[in-house]
């Protein structure tokens, strides 16, 4: 039997849980019975059964389980497992902040109360060289 494509409740819930638990798509879709990624993707595309906002939540959740794996990443390592784990770390760290607005570095603009930010339009004078 070949890999299923069409939608189903049971297939979907079943991606849905794993990728809340911090799995990525492409190493679901890898497993024996799962649907290829593209077919995955389509039902989201096509909010097939609904799946579209129970796939988005599942993501968001999945985010916090990559989030709270970052630690373990990191501990108990020694040698080149360290260098490793660091860039796996990285890696992941680089994505959650591309992917989800919780993770990403935020940039605050503000002024001190004894310099406050001041707006200053700036005049560029063009001198002609003859």
């Amino acid at each position: 039997m070949g890999r299923p494509s069409t939608y189903s409740e049971k297939v979907a819930d079943a991606i849905c849980e794993r990728i809340a638990n911090g799995e990525f798509l492409r190493a679901i879709c890898r497993s024996e019975g799962m649907p290829p990624e593209a077919t995955v993707r389509q039902w989201v595309v096509d909010d097939a059964g609904g799946f579209a906002a129970r796939y988005a939540r599942a993501r968001e959740i999945g985010f916090d389980s990559l989030a709270e794996g970052l630690e373990e990443i990191a501990s108990g390592k020694d040698g080149d497992e360290v260098q490793r784990d660091k860039l796996k770390s990285d890696n992941r760290k680089w994505l959650l902040s591309k992917w989800s607005k919780r993770y990403a570095d935020k940039t605050v603009l503000a002024g001190d109360p004894d310099a406050p930010l001041q707006i200053a339009e700036i005049r560029r004078t063009v001198v002609d060289p003859k």
